[in-house]
């Protein structure tokens, strides 16, 4: 069943909105259009070792600051050093490593905004201040035309809450995703046994989040 359709994500809106996110990555995107969008994620993702990312994980464990932390404290203009994230709760370190090997300004800040993003990603849920973490995060991102820059900020949000799954443990963070099936209803569809998906969606950076997240258990 995952082989079938994706549901429409609704109209898009205005540049840097929640619903110009979800109706732009390719994860919400059938067809010729998912393909083109998947072409661009894994252009990016070719260009990150999954073993550099588990080092520079490793090491900023390392460095992290033993005393709890809420990101969302940290200041705009936070600047980070190598793979230094002092107080970054270790679950939420692979957002910060992979913002700071793409190149986004302030990984710290990165990882508030891209939560609150991830709690108001898939369509039909919402997050109060979605728009405006977007908003921040996409700010924060290289230029870069609004397609890539949408699969940018998908591949932040995408490595947000499961991967931090991952490295809490749970073997299936990501429970179900949905299908159009072949009468037009959307239908739910079981992700035991394949947690990173199977088929033309599986997950692309599904090597990038295992190396993170033996990187940090």
């Amino acid at each position: 069943m995952l082989d079938l359709p994706v549901p429409d994500p609704g109209p898009p809106g205005p540049f840097a909105t929640m619903p110009w996110l979800r109706a732009t990555v390719s994860r919400f995107a059938n067809a010729e259009t998912h393909a083109r969008r998947r072409a661009l994620a894994e252009a990016r993702l070719a260009t990150l070792d999954p073993a550099e990312l588990a080092a520079a994980a490793s090491r900023a464990k390392a460095t992290a600051d033993a005393a709890p932390h809420d990101p969302s404290a940290a200041p705009r203009g936070l600047a980070v050093a190598g793979d230094a994230f002092p107080g970054v709760p270790v679950a939420y370190l692979p957002v910060a490593v992979l913002a700071a090997a793409t190149g986004v300004a302030d990984p710290v800040a990165a990882i508030t905004h891209t939560r609150v993003v991830a709690a108001a990603y898939h369509p039909g849920t919402d997050a109060p201040g979605a728009d405006g973490a977007l908003a921040e995060l996409v700010d924060l991102l290289p230029a870069g035309e609004p397609e890539a820059l949408a699969q940018h900020v998908a591949l932040l949000v995408q490595a947000c809450e499961a991967t931090a799954g991952l490295i809490r443990g749970d073997t299936l963070p990501v429970k179900a995703t949905k299908r159009v099936a072949a009468d037009g209803t959307v239908v739910a569809v079981d992700l035991t046994g394949r947690p990173f998906g199977e088929g033309p969606r599986r997950c692309p950076g599904e090597w990038h989040a295992r190396a993170l997240a033996e990187a940090l258990r």
